[in-house]
């Protein structure tokens, strides 16, 4: 599996906790690559909301931004509110990635495992987001010709 923080694109994802101060893999490496900056900034952001996104500087990286976003905590019988979550937090990244009209977003897998989302469910809910939306481009450009 490739590093998300090496990626070199408008932006990457950071998958992260409500308070933007999750210790996870991704997020640890993204925060030692882009620099001490970026926890500065994301004091600034005050949090973020599971399902929501939030976007910061690069800094140090070779991506421009950072989008961040908080994955729901997975409970089996909650499972249909928890994918619900998880499709929002997809949505409101490539929302985020529209209105700043960026070229690329580079993505992990959002969620961790301290928040107890079972990896292939959530890599399922990713790959089929992404396919959604390879569609809806494919679609638009069909129109469009």
């Amino acid at each position: 599996p490739g590093d998300v923080a090496l990626l070199n694109c408008t932006a990457i994802v950071n998958t992260s906790n409500e308070s933007l101060n999750d210790k996870n893999p991704v997020s640890d490496n993204i925060h030692r690559l882009a620099g001490p900056e970026l926890r500065e900034e994301l004091v600034k952001l005050k949090g973020c909301r599971t399902g929501e996104a939030k976007l910061t500087k690069g800094f140090n990286l070779a991506a421009r931004f950072i989008i961040h976003t908080v994955g729901p905590k997975y409970k089996a019988k909650y499972r249909t509110a928890a994918e619900s979550s998880l499709y929002s937090c997809y949505r409101n990244v490539m929302q985020l990635a529209a209105e700043q009209s960026m070229a690329s977003v580079g993505f992990c897998v959002v969620t961790t495992a301290k928040r107890g989302y079972p990896l292939e469910d959530a890599a399922h809910i990713a790959f089929n987001w992404g396919r959604v939306q390879d569609f809806l481009r494919t679609s638009e450009m069909a129109a469009k010709t």
